[in-house]
């Protein structure tokens, strides 16, 4: 498996859109089966493009089919959600919940139809899970 972790990609967008060797090897392991994780903004890294706030728009991985628009530079207001798995994955098991937060850094959008893997329900009131994250 390869784990992407979240983070500020738009501020290498440019490395990492001119690193084919990365894009290609990352699609092979992919089409081979391997299993890849990616969380938060490492998402726009994955997508077709990636447009960021200055309008520039940067040919990214092409692994996922959409395009990750960013809307700030800066880390937003973290939004906490209660996530349920829908279909069983290599991370869950159907039914399975756990906490988290959304963050609105980037909006990933895609024209095709996919199942999704999650439900998101956002939590009442405002802040954090008692430390959890």
């Amino acid at each position: 498996a390869v784990y992407l972790p979240g983070g500020f990609p738009n501020l290498y967008a440019s490395e990492l859109s001119a690193n084919r060797q990365m894009h290609q090897a990352l699609r092979q392991f992919v089409d081979g089966g391997g299993v890849l994780y990616a969380e938060g903004s490492s998402l726009g890294f994955l997508a077709r493009t990636m447009t960021l706030n200055s309008g520039t728009s940067l040919e990214m991985a092409g692994i996922l089919p959409g395009d990750a628009t960013l809307f700030s530079a800066k880390l937003g207001k973290r939004i906490p959600v209660e996530v349920k798995s829908v279909r069983q994955s290599v991370f869950t098991r159907v039914g399975e919940r756990f906490r988290g937060y959304r963050d609105p850094m980037f909006v990933y959008r895609s024209s095709e139809i996919s199942e999704p893997l999650f439900e998101l329900s956002p939590q009442q009131g405002e802040g954090s899970f008692d430390g959890v994250a």
